[in-house]
Order: structure tokens, then sequence, then C-alpha cells
């Protein structure tokens, strides 16, 4: 003779239950959301590295690139992503000027590539979250790298600029300072 199981005791219904479970659970994935958010280092959904320095600027060498002061010692460092115009070039001690009013020594933050191939340090800087590579690009103080450095989003602020004639797009006859740096390396020289 078979013995019959005891009968489970019936759980209480507590109304809401089920919702503060599923209220819980999604409160807990928000948080862990912004958390990975928060965390990841990685730019551009995750397709590259990059190393995040803090320290201060001590020079603007022109109009794409610095002197920093880090805790292992003193850095020149390219913005990457644009081209500012050449200090021998219309528009270029303007550019330099700019970046320096906006950063000369101040303390920023700088996202460098991590496997740059040609020995040259490129960042890009932010100062107080601000990005100073776009900023460059929307005021029209610098061009946005084309080819395999360059990025669309980058080149459309740079159109935008260049609609509004905001900065160097005031001139008619802006020339881009790798054709500029071209002329210069043909014998050229003068300042066009």
């Amino acid at each position: 003779m078979k013995l019959a199981q005891p009968i489970p005791k019936a759980r209480a219904f507590i109304p809401g239950r089920k919702l503060k479970t599923s209220l819980v659970s999604g409160v807990l994935i928000a948080i862990a959301f912004v958390l990975y958010t928060q965390f990841n280092l990685r730019a551009e959904a995750g397709k590259e590295k990059y190393d995040y320095i803090t320290g201060n600027v001590l020079s603007v060498l022109d109009g794409d690139s610095i002197r920093f002061q880090a805790s292992h010692g003193d850095l020149t460092i390219e913005l990457r992503g644009i081209d500012a115009p050449e200090l021998g070039q219309k528009f270029g001690k303007h550019a330099r000027h700019y970046l320096s009013e906006l950063i000369n020594s101040k303390k920023v933050t700088i996202a460098m590539k991590a496997d740059d191939r040609d020995g040259i340090l490129r960042g890009e800087i932010f100062l107080d979250g601000v990005s100073i590579n776009k900023l460059l690009l929307k005021d029209g103080f610098a061009w946005a790298r084309r080819g395999s450095s360059g990025n669309r989003s980058w080149i459309s602020i740079e159109k935008q600029a260049r609609d509004h004639r905001f900065g160097l797009w005031r001139q008619h006859d802006a020339m881009a300072p790798w054709e500029y740096r071209e002329l210069v390396l043909e014998g050229v020289g003068a300042t066009p």
C-alpha cells in the first residue's frame, strides 16, 4: 500500500509580491548598467582601448600639439583626429592662441591610444568632461583628419563649422595643413 504524500502547504497570497520582486530586479539591472558604462574605459563602442592620464598643460606648441606634465614626466602630445593650420599658415597663430586660451596651465585628462605605432603620442584632451579636440573642430580652428585616422562624426562637426563660416572658415582660401606642408616640402615655402 502506498502512503500518500503530504500535501504541501499553500503559500499565503501577498498582494504586490510579484510587482515588488520585478521592481527590485529592474533597479538592480539599472544599477549594473550604470556601473558598467561608468567604469568601462573603452571608446567607440569598445573597438579601441585608451589609456587615461591626467596632468597639467605646460604649453601650447601650435594649434594641435601641447607639452603636458604627467606624473611620470613631461610629454609632447598631438591632438588625435584633428589637423590645425601650421604656424606659418594663415590662421595658424589664431588656432594656437585659441587652444592656449582653452587649456594652457590647466589640469586636463587625455585619452591616449595605447597602440600608436609611429612613436607620436596622440590623444583626445578633455577639460571638465568636454572634448577640446571636438571643440576646435566645432569652432572652426581645425580640420578633421581624413583617411584611416579619420572619424566620420568629426568630419560632420567640421562641415557644420564650415557651413556656418566659423573660425578659419571665414576665409575663402583656407588651405588644409597637409596641402601646406606639401608646398613647404616642395620648396615653395610662401605663406598661402
